[in-house]
């Protein structure tokens, strides 16, 4: 038993022990962490960009772009209509765009879809609902030398105009862009080259590029005034002018003079 006794007394003078070198040693280590930020003994070295060699960087660009004339339209209808009931408003309006495909059924059109179908109630006097209105869309693409004057005007007996847009076919936009990307890049080597010699360097490196093809949106030409949106009488085919679209090729990039 007191061996036992004894055996438990040493241990925990060891333990004692070890505990104090323990804060001995954080109490040195929390004082060289502190002594090294205030020197700067610690400090993350710099690292040295090895991918580069050492030289003028130089950041330029070089731009190429066609005008091109567009080649295709978007036209947009809406089928508008009023009745007592949500129901006998899409009706209506089910009709109307079923008159509106019997139209177009052998016109000179690419495609056809309908969009923005939403039926909501007017309220009167007192919050109370006096009537429902509602409205989908048609939108129709086709080619600009497409002959719809009179299937346009034909088709704003049961629909109403709302507006009309012009573009570039994507086989258009992709062979300007094939083309401009040719000369694109023949330009952007030589503008490195006239500016390495500006600099008085006959050689450079070109160590980066990106290359952004863009196309300028379509324009819309004409937009109907909110007052003729209920109108559903006859009216004239709308004026048409495709206009032009602008296609660009920008490549950016940097080069590098050797020291």
């Amino acid at each position: 038993m007191r061996q036992l006794t004894y055996t438990a007394k040493v241990l925990l003078l060891m333990t004692e022990e070890l505990l104090m070198e323990l804060q001995t040693i954080k109490r040195s280590l929390s004082h060289a962490v502190l002594s090294g930020l205030l020197l700067g003994t610690f400090a993350a070295p710099a690292i040295a960009d090895e991918t580069l060699p050492a030289g003028h960087k130089v950041n330029f660009s070089y731009e190429e772009v066609m005008q091109l004339e567009n080649d295709r339209m978007e036209l947009q209808f809406a089928a508008i209509a009023e009745g007592e009931s949500s129901a006998d408003v899409s009706l209506k309006i089910n009709r109307r765009m079923q008159q509106a495909k019997t139209i177009l059924q052998n016109a000179e059109v690419e495609s056809l879809q309908t969009g923005n179908y939403h039926v909501s109630p007017v309220y009167g006097k007192n919050r109370v609902i006096s009537h429902w209105r509602g409205r989908q869309t048609l939108t129709i693409s086709a080619k600009t030398d497409a002959n719809l004057d009179k299937v346009l005007t034909r088709l704003q007996e049961p629909l109403a105009f709302q507006s009309m847009g012009f573009k570039l076919s994507r086989e258009k936009r992709q062979n300007a862009e094939a083309s401009l990307l040719k000369t694109a890049i023949q330009g952007y080597q030589a503008k490195a080259s006239v500016i390495a010699k500006g600099f008085s360097h006959q050689s450079y490196r070109l160590i980066q590029t990106n290359i952004q093809p863009h196309t300028s949106a379509p324009v819309v030409r004409y937009s109907a005034p909110m007052a003729m949106e209920a109108r559903v009488a006859s009216s004239p085919a709308p004026y048409q002018e495709q206009g032009n679209s602008d296609v660009r090729v920008r490549i950016t990039g940097s080069l590098l003079l050797s020291p």
